[in-house]
């Protein structure tokens, strides 16, 4: 059995070692046998060892110097210790060595000493130090001088050491074998020495205290006596000290050993005392110390817990959970939270008290007791009994203890509340997610919560916005919250509400320190653990509510009640491009997303794209179903040069329900033809020239002959295009293009004495950033650069000069089409950074497609009936959408250009009192004279059922001709009233009232009258009339009111039609009607104005949604407690 002996607390003796003088002459022959596993091994008794190793901080290892044993290496072949190499210790896997001063020490020498020596290399030597012993450490000294003897690889040579008075000598041999050492004398020492070889702590890393207030501390202690003398009970310094290391070694208490411990032998003692608190509160470091040689173990780190209870509050798992907050989630059933009270004191705990939140019950009842180190299970329990949202503290209290305390909060599902989850990976129908929200997984698939709304994008808010919702009176609604990243600092949410979705409301900001830095689960998701945050200010009333968030994540949100809507659209884009050309078909682009939970039907609302105020084209009015998103396309072809607004509307007009793009200016310019030339004989592609887009800067210059552009002088040059194709990403880059004439056919010849491309002469026809985009492949050619010019550019004659010059911050490959000539028409250079700096080098002739205007064709001629000329008649000619048309002029002459010859047009007239005149099937390829003769026919006016109507025409008119309808000019107005006198015979282009019976009258044209000296009445013969800004309440139309024939105020953006008539005032009159129906056969009557009951849209009307709207607004409005349709 091992020995054992328990220690306790006694009195400590030391006894003193003594030396004893060797008076014979010490050989050690090196024939026994050497173990050098251990680094401090022992040649013979007595000797020592002084370790040193290489520190190798590259691998962070320890290197030795390898000392062997040979029983044959010796002098005459007898046994010897081989010594390695010193001055390169190391080699592992970095490679790295360094030098060492290994010594074997000798005992105490006195005279001299020598030893055989043999080297192993060339560089094999030896050396001695002075070396000094501390209790059982030794001390290298200073190195010995002595005068080294020539050694050598194949004989040993003797190496004597001076005199020495009982010194220790270090010996040091690299790369040399040792044998046969001799001193004259040596001292042996008595030692007394101890060794301790293990300490086991037998405390737990926390140790309760006594109500005496000590706690106690065991160590089982391993102890050898290494020295060459006995040890007995009493022996001064024969016992062992516990030392609190964390006080400076402070000693604790210290035991006597017992029992006698021989030289070399092992004993394994107990070593125990009790230690008071009040010194040795803080947790420390305890170690073990004997206190023959002093030498100490690592003990234990041992944490002193006093006589008290020690209350905290713990998570299922046993964390520390005080300060923090519990969410239940959204739950119908009662819902349990298990926690743990704990108490780590070592005295006893009474739990005293034990408060919750509203609806929130617990498991236990206090005063109860907890005995020390125990934890006890405290369920919560979330009730359903009513729903709502609920929260608070959760509070303990105890004798003696702080209260503990967390947050709970949950809520209790209403079925008639707003409710999402995004656990069906879809945003809630009627809601708006701006940019960077995307539903992502959070948690693994099984889990009961693993999607939630996630922003991505820190630097940025953007909204996740709500569908309508009705807010009660002190409601509240909660959401969680999350880092998208659990280490992020960036996360942040602003909770906002709004009543129209553009002005809003902060309710509640949440930052990046109120939400958890725990991460919520293991890879691959590397969210925080969700947060719920409840709002409770805002207040009642009907509200969207936006989550303006960056990088964070929401989730079960819920509260108040969704108000339903008949239509909810969204406008996600419009694409309204700004410019046009006559006769070229343009193409407007709306997308619409139906944000409502419900359809809209086929053919219920309108798609309608305005110009000026007038419809021009509808898309179809498909089905939207909830929640989905749908582009419409508008097509037309535009007319008129000049400067239009345009716009695209949605609308529901028996709902009042509205939505418009933003109007905006669009110019349509001319129409101009052109043609495609395409320069040069292809031959492959290249990636030089016209531009080195795999470089960040690069140039070329071209020069393209006469007869390769095979264009005549005074051609005007529209485009030009490269043709390629790109496989690489897209590229923005600063690009510059020149073009000009000149009498060259050649680059300069000696590249190396150009330093710039010379520009002098040459028209700058694009200088902006442009986008080269990734398309084509090398058997799919497309337009890779493509400009066009915004002022023709006018050949003379000669060759074409193009400069091209790109300028990027990154570089993408990009090849263009190349011509058969190699060398002599292009030269360039390219450079990453200096591009001044660069060489110019020949390049190919890359291949341009050049556009050059055409000339249109001129159709001219006059158009007659009965010889006599036709003015004012209208001519159009059409090829489906495309449109071209003159009015003739006094003489009945007119003229038209026709751009686009290729087609095939039919032709019509219309002129008043003329019959139309048609043909089909026209070409017109080049210049040409059509003369057309038109037949004379009456002009037919209608009255409606009021016996009014306003009428206007290119000719002149003879009323007199029939009895039963009269004519009225308008003379004279005020704010009051409007004096009508009757007329027999009007010129062209004057605007009458006529006043007949219902039915069709046929009016007489005559070749010219005599214009009345005042008429107030304008005319519209030529095109209808669109009210705007400068008529808006000083226009006046016929029209009724409840039943009343009235001169009516037009609404702003009306429209009066063609060959009609309308009533204008210099200033606008207060009233808004003027009557008709109670004309008498005088040839003079004032009509005055009339109060009737009709929308007057200078004053405030309201769309059905009660919101006041303004006079442009169309469609069904409330005026005064009336029901109008403003159109």
């Amino acid at each position: 059995m091992k020995n054992r002996t328990k220690l306790f607390v006694l009195p400590i003796m030391i006894l003193w070692s003594t030396i004893t003088a060797n008076a014979d002459v010490y050989k050690l022959d090196f024939n026994t046998v050497i173990s050098t596993t251990n680094h401090d091994f022992k040649v013979a008794d007595g000797w020592g060892h002084i370790v040193d190793g290489y520190i190798d901080y590259e691998d962070g290892e320890i290197y030795y110097v390898k000392y062997s044993y040979s029983a044959t290496d010796g002098i005459d072949g007898s046994g010897a210790l081989k010594v390695g190499d010193q001055t390169a210790v190391g080699s592992g896997s970095s490679w790295e060595t360094g030098p060492t001063t290994d010594l074997l020490v000798t005992p105490k020498i006195t005279g001299k000493a020598s030893i055989y020596v043999k080297q192993t290399s060339s560089s094999g030597t030896v050396k001695f130090y002075t070396v000094t012993r501390e209790g059982d450490k030794y001390k290298r000294g200073a190195q010995i001088s002595i005068i080294l003897p020539t050694l050598s690889c194949t004989d040993y040579v003797k190496v004597e050491l001076p005199a020495q008075t009982g010194a220790y000598v270090g010996i040091y041999g690299s790369n040399v074998i040792f044998d046969n050492f001799e001193a004259e004398s040596i001292e042996s020492l008595q030692v007394k020495a101890l060794t301790i070889q293990s300490a086991v702590c037998l405390n737990k890393s926390t140790t309760d205290c006594r109500p005496d207030g000590k706690f106690p501390i065991a160590f089982t202690v391993k102890i050898k006596n290494s020295g060459n003398v006995d040890l007995h009970p009493g022996d001064e310094g024969f016992s062992i000290s516990v030392l609190n290391h964390s006080l400076a070694d402070t000693v604790v208490f210290t035991v006597p050993i017992g029992e006698t411990l021989q030289a070399e032998q092992t004993v394994t003692v107990d070593v125990s005392g009790e230690v008071p608190y009040a010194d040795f509160s803080k947790r420390g470091r305890y170690d073990v110390k004997e206190n023959i040689s002093g030498s100490t173990k690592f003990g234990a780190w041992i944490d002193p817990v006093p006589y008290a209870p020690k209350m905290s509050l713990r998570d299922k798992d046993g964390i520390e959970a005080g300060g923090k907050t519990f969410a239940f989630g959204m739950i119908n059933q009662p819902k349990n939270l298990p926690l743990i009270i704990r108490n780590s004191g070592a005295a006893p705990l009474k739990v005293t008290g034990i408060s919750l939140p509203e609806h929130f019950s617990s498991s236990l009842e206090a005063p109860f007791t907890m005995a020390a180190h125990l934890d006890t299970t405290l369920v919560i329990t979330l009730k359903t009994d009513i729903p709502g949202i609920f929260g608070g503290q959760i509070t303990i209290n105890g004798e003696d203890v702080q209260p503990v305390s967390a947050t709970l909060s949950g809520t209790v599902i209403d079925p008639t509340k707003f409710f999402v989850t995004f656990e069906d990976k879809k945003l809630p129908t009627g809601s708006i997610a701006e940019t960077n929200w995307t539903v992502e997984q959070h948690d693994y698939a099984s889990s009961t919560n693993a999607y939630f709304l996630s922003n991505s994008v820190a630097n940025e808010e953007t909204k996740f916005i709500t569908p309508l919702l009705k807010v009660a009176q002190d409601e509240k609604f909660s959401v969680d919250v999350a880092k998208v990243r659990y280490s992020s600092n960036e996360s942040f949410l602003n909770i906002y509400y709004s009543p129209d979705r553009k002005t809003w409301t902060l309710a509640r900001a949440v930052d990046n320190s109120e939400l958890s830095s725990k991460r919520a689960s293991v890879a691959p998701y590397y969210n925080s653990e969700l947060c719920t945050f409840i709002i409770d200010n805002i207040p009642a009333g009907q509200y969207y509510i936006g989550f303006g968030a960056g990088y964070s994540a929401i989730d079960n949100i819920y509260g108040f009640e969704p108000v339903p809507v008949k239509h909810d659209w969204m406008l996600v884009g419009a694409k309204l491009p700004t410019s046009g050309s006559v006769n070229h078909a343009y193409t407007a682009t709306a997308t619409l997303r139906n944000i409502n939970a419900r359809a809209e039907e086929t053919d219920s609302y309108k798609a309608t794209l305005y110009v000026d105020g007038k419809t021009v084209a509808k898309a179809p009015a498909v089905e939207l179903a909830a929640g989905t998103t749908t582009e419409f396309r508008f097509f037309y072809t535009p007319t008129t040069v000049g400067s239009h607004r345009i716009c695209i509307e949605f609308s529901n007009e028996g709902d009042g329900y509205f939505l418009r793009t933003d109007t905006v200016e669009m110019t349509i310019s001319p129409e101009t033809g052109s043609q495609t030339i395409t320069v040069g004989e292809t031959e492959g592609t290249i990636n030089s020239s016209p531009l080195s887009l795999n470089y960040k800067q690069s140039e070329t210059e071209s020069i393209y002959t006469a007869e390769q552009l095979g264009l005549t002088a005074g051609d005007k040059i529209t485009s030009m295009v490269w043709r390629g194709y790109k496989t690489t990403d897209n590229l923005t880059t600063h690009l510059e293009v020149l073009i000009g004439n000149t009498a060259e056919t050649s680059v300069p010849v000696d590249l190396t004495t150009v330093t710039e491309i010379n520009r002098e002469g040459m028209t700058k026809v694009y200088d902006a950033d442009y986008t080269f985009l990734k398309k084509g492949s090398d058997t799919d050619l497309t337009d890779l650069l493509a400009i066009k010019l915004t002022e023709p550019f006018e050949y003379t004659g000669g060759s074409l000069r193009i400069i091209v010059k790109s300028s990027a911050t990154q570089y993408r490959q990009a090849n263009f089409e190349k011509s058969t000539v190699l060398t002599g028409q292009c030269y360039g250079r390219q450079h990453d950074t200096n591009l001044d700096g660069a060489s110019f080098v020949a390049k190919p002739l890359p291949v341009i497609v050049l556009g050059k205007l055409l000339k249109p064709a001129q159709i001219s001629g006059t158009i007659t009936s009965k010889g006599k000329p036709v003015p004012n008649a209208m001519l159009t000619l059409m090829s489906g959408d495309v449109k071209y048309s003159s009015k003739t002029n006094a003489t009945g002459r007119y003229s038209v250009d026709i751009v686009q010859t290729a087609l095939s047009y039919s032709l019509s007239t219309s002129a008043d009192g003329y019959a139309d005149y048609s043909s089909a099937n026209l070409l017109f390829k080049k210049d040409s004279v059509l003369n057309i003769e038109l037949s004379e026919t009456s002009i037919t006016v209608s009255i409606n059922s009021t016996g009014w109507t306003a009428f206007s025409s290119t000719r002149a008119i003879d009323f007199s001709t029939i009895s039963t309808l009269k004519a009225y000019i308008v003379t004279k107005a005020d704010d009051a009233t409007a004096t009508l006198k009757r007329v027999e015979i009007v010129p062209a282009y004057t605007a009458v009232l006529l006043r007949g019976a219902e039915g069709s009258y046929e009016l007489q044209p005559i070749s010219e009258a005599i214009a009345p000296a005042v008429n107030i009445l304008q005319n519209t013969v030529d095109a209808p009339f669109t009210v705007g800004d400068a008529e808006f309440g000083k226009a006046y139309a016929l029209g009724t009111d409840n039943g009343i024939t009235c001169f009516v105020r037009c609404a702003k953006d009306s429209t009066i039609l063609r060959r009609s008539g309308y009533l204008l005032f210099n200033i606008a009159p207060t009233t808004n009607l003027f009557t008709l129906d109670y004309m008498t056969d005088a040839t003079e009557h004032p009509i005055s104005h009339y109060e009737g009951i009709s929308l007057d849209p200078r004053k405030p009307m309201y769309n059905l949604s009660g919101q006041r709207v303004g006079p442009t607004y169309r469609g069904i409005v409330i005026q005064h407690g009336k029901k109008f349709i403003n159109k």
